[in-house]
């Protein structure tokens, strides 16, 4: 999901969580560097936004969904249905939706916060649909100056990528970055000409038990993914005002966001193996023309704790906005159990809200 952050404001550059655990209070910073992320979190429309957005869902009412589409479309867009073996009814469906919602009832019951490694390979390029040429958006701001794009197109950064359980929600994360002592990340205002991509380890929530009678599901079949045998599952949101979990935003655009995909979970316990995700359906109106996420994941074990949780391992994120292709490539290693003692503290940078 696209959860965009606020821009121009101290709160937009940094964000404190405030989380108890036990008798311990931790204060943790973390620097908001987006300008949107993916997590599936309700974000309120702008005043005004109800008329732009009828717009918006009308476009979604017409796409044709991803569990609508036949055999032939399906391998033509999803590369990663390579060697699926299809489904010959969809009497199998029920059992696997129950059987993914009881893996996600075990990743909550197991799940510790944690800390990891991320490494972002970013790029950016010229549209080559669009003729390779295009206006220079700086999505940290917002602005969409004219002339030619300048400034880098290519880097690399790294930083601490936390996992909490929401404190108000058993069955949710929040995710932060932090520089790789802990402490914000960055002190300097958003790089612009750079999208940034977060909250993939709260993708799999599209299909606990929760969120399942949001969105319409179609078993695919079979296929073998890294010598293991998995199910296939396509899904789409419906195309509903008040299901909407997250915006994306630049400048004056707010777009309300619905997506659809393809899940690969294992045949034995239900665990996600891969999971990709699309926009429902192109906004052109907005210069919003795709969000693709494939995420893996991988079963972490920890020292202290008697059972493995699937947490992502690489991510890929393709975005197409306006006259630009974002690609962004994330890495997870070094997973720790998260833990913060109460003479830790960390700097609050002056831009911090009171």
């Amino acid at each position: 999901m696209l959860e965009p952050l606020a821009h121009g404001s101290g709160e937009s550059r940094s964000k404190i969580v405030q989380m108890r655990r036990g008798r311990k209070l931790i204060g943790l910073w973390a620097f908001a560097l987006a300008a949107w992320v993916a997590l599936p979190r309700v974000l309120p429309a702008p005043p005004g936004q109800g008329s732009r957005d009828d717009a918006f869902f009308e476009v979604y009412r017409r796409a044709e969904p991803i569990t609508t589409w036949s055999l032939k479309k399906l391998h033509r867009e999803i590369p990663e249905l390579k060697g699926l073996q299809p489904a010959s009814g969809q009497s199998q469906l029920p059992a696997i939706l129950a059987g993914i919602s009881q893996s996600l009832q075990s990743f909550w019951k197991h799940f510790a916060d944690t800390t990891s490694l991320e490494i972002i390979d970013e790029s950016r390029r010229p549209d080559e649909s669009s003729g390779g040429m295009g206006s220079n958006i700086d999505l940290a701001a917002g602005a969409v100056p004219t002339g030619n794009n300048s400034g880098p197109t290519r880097r690399q950064e790294q930083f601490r990528y936390l996992m909490l359980l929401d404190p108000e929600d058993g069955e949710k994360l929040r995710e932060y970055r932090t520089d790789l002592h802990g402490h914000e990340a960055g002190g300097e205002a958003p790089a612009s000409n750079f999208a940034k991509t977060a909250g993939f380890a709260s993708l799999p929530q599209f299909f606990d038990t929760r969120h399942q009678t949001l969105s319409d599901y179609r078993y695919l079949g079979s296929q073998v993914v890294d010598h293991s045998g998995t199910e296939v599952v396509a899904f789409a949101e419906h195309v509903d005002p008040a299901g909407v979990k997250g915006r994306f935003m630049f400048g004056a655009t707010s777009v309300p966001i619905l997506l659809e995909g393809v899940v690969w979970v294992d045949s034995g316990d239900y665990h996600m193996v891969r999971m990709r995700t699309d926009l429902l359906a192109p906004q052109p109106d907005a210069g919003l023309k795709r969000v693709t996420t494939v995420v893996l994941f991988q079963e972490v074990k920890f020292r202290d704790l008697a059972s493995g949780v699937w947490l992502p391992q690489q991510v890929n994120v393709t975005l197409d906005l306006d006259n630009f292709t974002f690609t962004n490539r994330h890495s997870y290693s070094d997973y720790q159990v998260f833990s913060v003692s109460t003479d830790e503290k960390t700097k609050a940078p002056k831009t911090a809200p009171p």
